[in-house]
């Protein structure tokens, strides 16, 4: 005899019903068995039932089995699992190259919160973490007590720094249990989630001389610290490694999926970049890279990397690590990670049956909640019904090469009819009475409202109500509460109809209340049985009925300002106005679109996500105030749009009218005679000392006496590469002028900041010098910089500065 696993199958207490028979069952009723112990166990055995038993239940049971091996893991073990996705600037769109985004949709921040959702219904008990990178790791250990950073000795043995923001501070979500609850009261997969969330956006970058603009899907999450571009896979995998010294499962139950677009680039960081093709202590990984249809191959460092976890000795399951290269959609992604990553990691961990083939026919819809396969009933014949089954099980044997193997059950059994015998042991009967009415339920009014209120009704009809009284049985479901949420003078768990009444209603009368809960339900559920008690009707129809009570709340929004300018600047207003206001707190959760970018076109004076609306307030203003440039941009859109959903928060609001409102900032007006900048050296040699490059001036302007106040600023230094910005002011004002001069990269990361400093203020000279460097005055690298130069507060000038090796 095959032993069942202690977990997964856990062996149902046998039902006896001999010596019952005749108490329960009545001579009009007709039932339908369900074998209630495992099949192997009625092997070569008689199964007697009454002669009204006349079918086998559709649910039919089976048992986990083991192999006669003292290697076999029969406990249940969740999977412990590192996701680590790619979010280097290719993936978005706005890398140093005019490539297109990789991943513009946001699809794999997407399908990794949908696969947490399948894993948390499955194994709610899993340990999951989850890395995200660029040239660093994404996340920054000062925004949640949650994250994990490296242990000092990780900075010692590569010699970083660990007093540099970026390296003290890059961290990751370590392994947590699903289900479990966090220090701050949330839950560890709604954490996850959260950082998983998305938003799109339009983002314009700079390549050499062009400005190209990309709709693209980014992180709502932004670390603290500047993140550049570049494909850092090691310190993603080093931050996976970490983890999974922590996990609750040994090596065997490690999983990682990891999501990328490249290979990996150094970026400054003192190691070998491909140091991950070696694939030490790394568990069982799949791999998807993302491509596009003009380059479908995988990288040769990945599939080094594949190849060497595959052949580790990390754990038994590392050979299933595969590799996978797609021009990526939301269900391309889907599938092969459904079914090329989480049904082997599952498949390796859980004893399932994989197929149950009963009297020449074969099922595989296996139900694990209640460790049945769905089967067409089984007629059974007037005497004896011959039952022959066979049942393939995959079973994980911890010595196995292969890992995964099958494993087949067989059972013959009789089940004979008659009435001169007891039931079986292990044998459930479920009857009804013979039929003499028939009954239905519907909903009316299946709209009900807190407001008002306004109630909604359900009605049971019965037929043949002449023949006399009828009880009709039933539950009440729905996530309404009776009592708190609704009141009803005729909802319990039965109603009774009298002879000659063929219908009954029952209402439902909303109760107001101030709490936060969105619409509810009410849904009855007619029963065909209920404990033993004589029913004597049939369900016409569906058997359930559903009213819906609103909630309370309904907002809008509209712009009441909608013409904002740069000049001024002249801020634009949006207003949202709620109903009920006396009923309580409300808050309402929104999000901003349109073509201006928040914080660098324009502010607002709220929270950029959400307001709330105190007890007795009814309206609320969100100002949205301009911010002034030099940059001929056009006329810009604000777009504040009302969210009906906000992660896995309960919103009491419904939306009347449009959902959007918009407000237009007017371009800035610029005067551009009053103030004259240049950069005297475009581009500028990083090599080269400045006076040897200014050398190459007109002798006209080099004997000049601006050109001698110029080069002897304050922080001028001959010897050194840079170049020299000159502001000639006309008239600007009595006082003296005061400016700065930022630098900024590619990606829009601040590289300098200057001070503009007076040289002659009588003839209108000021000036600045860029030495070449950047914020840690290191050398910056060849490319082309953005000087953006403000004068007494305002943005007068942008400048393309390039700089050659």
């Amino acid at each position: 005899m095959m032993k069942r696993g202690k977990l997964f199958f856990p062996l149902i207490t046998s039902l006896v019903l001999a010596g019952l028979y005749s108490n329960v069952l009545g001579a009009d009723q007709i039932c339908t068995m369900k074998l209630t112990a495992c099949p192997e166990d009625y092997n070569g055995k008689a199964i007697y039932v009454p002669r009204n038993v006349t079918t086998v239940s559709s649910d039919f049971k089976v048992c986990m089995p083991s192999l006669p091996d003292e290697n076999i893991d029969e406990e249940y073990e969740a999977p412990s699992i590192m996701f680590i996705i790619d979010n280097s600037t290719s993936m978005i769109g706005n890398s140093s190259t005019n490539d297109a985004p990789r991943d513009s949709g946001g699809v794999r921040f997407k399908v990794v919160s949908a696969l947490l959702d399948t894993i948390y219904k499955q194994f709610p008990d899993a340990d999951i973490g989850l890395t995200v990178f660029r040239n660093y790791l994404y996340l920054d250990a000062r925004d949640n007590s949650n994250f994990a950073v490296f242990p000092d000795e990780y900075y010692t043995r590569y010699s970083l720094d660990e007093r540099n923001e970026v390296y003290k501070n890059q961290a990751y979500i370590p392994l947590l249990r699903l289900d479990s609850t966090l220090q701050n009261g949330e839950k560890a997969i709604n954490l996850l989630k959260k950082m998983l969330l998305t938003e799109k956006t339009t983002v314009t970058r700079s390549f050499g001389l062009n400005e190209v603009s990309f709709e693209t899907t980014v992180m709502q999450y932004e670390p603290g610290f500047t993140s550049t571009s570049g494909t850092n896979i090691n310190v993603a995998f080093d931050a996976a490694t970490y983890a999974m010294k922590n996990a609750k499962n040994g090596p065997d139950g490690q999983f990682v999926i990891f999501l990328s677009d490249g290979e990996p680039s150094r970026d400054n960081w003192p190691r070998t970049a491909d140091d991950f093709e070696n694939g030490e202590e790394m568990p069982t990984t799949f791999t998807v890279f993302f491509t596009d249809p003009s380059d479908p191959e995988v990288p040769g460092s990945i599939e080094t990397m594949t190849n060497n976890i595959k052949n580790s000795e990390y754990s038994k399951t590392n050979h299933l690590s595969a590799n996978y290269s797609m021009n990526v959609t939301y269900d391309t992604l889907m599938s092969v990670l459904m079914s090329q990553a989480l049904k082997p990691i599952i498949a390796s961990l859980k004893k399932e049956p994989s197929s149950l083939k009963l009297n020449n026919k074969t099922y595989s819809n296996y139900n694990i909640t209640d460790s049945t396969f769905t089967i067409d009933p089984i007629i059974l014949k007037d005497s004896t019904t011959h039952v022959e089954m066979e049942i393939q099980y995959q079973v994980k044997v911890a010595d196995s090469t292969t890992v995964l193997r099958d494993t087949t059950v067989k059972s013959v059994f009789d089940i004979i009819r008659t009435d001169a015998r007891d039931v079986s042991p292990n044998v459930a009967l479920n009857c009804r009475d013979t039929i003499y009415y028939n009954v239905s339920i519907t909903a009316p009014d299946k709209d009900a409202a807190e407001a008002g209120p306004d109630n909604g009704t359900f009605q049971i009809t019965r037929t043949n109500s002449g023949l006399g009284d009828l009880t009709v049985y039933y539950t009440v479901q729905g996530t309404a509460s009776k009592g708190t949420d609704y009141s009803s003078d005729k909802l319990y768990d039965s109603i009774v109809f009298v002879p000659g009444v063929s219908s009954e209603t029952i209402s439902i009368t909303p109760i107001p209340d101030a709490v936060e809960e969105g619409d509810e339900t009410v849904v009855i559920k007619l029963l065909a049985q209920k404990n033993g008690r004589n029913i004597r009707y049939a369900i016409s129809g569906s058997d359930t009925a559903v009213v819906v009570i609103k909630d309370l709340f309904h907002v809008s929004i509209a712009a009441t300002d909608k013409d904002a300018a740069e000049q001024g600047p002249d801020n634009g207003t949006f207003r949202i106005i709620r109903n009920n206001p006396e009923l309580g707190d409300l808050t309402v959760y929104y999000t901003f679109q349109g073509t201006a970018a928040k914080g660098t076109d324009y502010q607002i004076d709220k929270p950029y996500d959400s307001i709330k609306f105190a007890q007795g307030v009814s309206s609320e203003t969100i100002l949205v105030k301009p911010v002034t440039d030099p940059e001929q941009e056009g006329d810009e859109t604000v777009v504040l749009k009302l969210r009906t959903q906000k992660d896995n928060r309960i919103i009491k609001y419904r939306i009347n009218g449009s959902d959007s409102a918009v407000v237009v900032i007017k371009d800035l007006v610029i005067l551009e005679d009053t103030i004259d900048i240049t950069v005297l050296l475009n581009p500028v040699s990083r090599n080269v000392p400045i006076m040897q490059q200014l050398d190459s001036l007109p002798e006209s302007f080099k004997k000049s006496v601006t050109y001698q106040r110029l080069t002897n600023l304050p922080n001028f230094d001959g010897n050194t590469s840079g170049t020299i910005l000159a502001v000639k002011t006309t008239g600007h004002k009595e006082g003296p002028v005061t400016g700065k001069a930022i630098m900024y990269d590619a990606l829009g990361n601040v590289v300098k900041k200057l001070e503009v400093g007076e040289i002659d203020r009588r003839n209108g000279d000021y000036g600045a010098f860029w030495d070449g460097t950047n914020l840690n005055n290191r050398k910056v690298g060849g490319g082309v910089y953005l000087m953006r130069v403000y004068i007494d507060g305002e943005k007068m000038k942008s400048i393309k500065v390039g700089v050659r090796e």
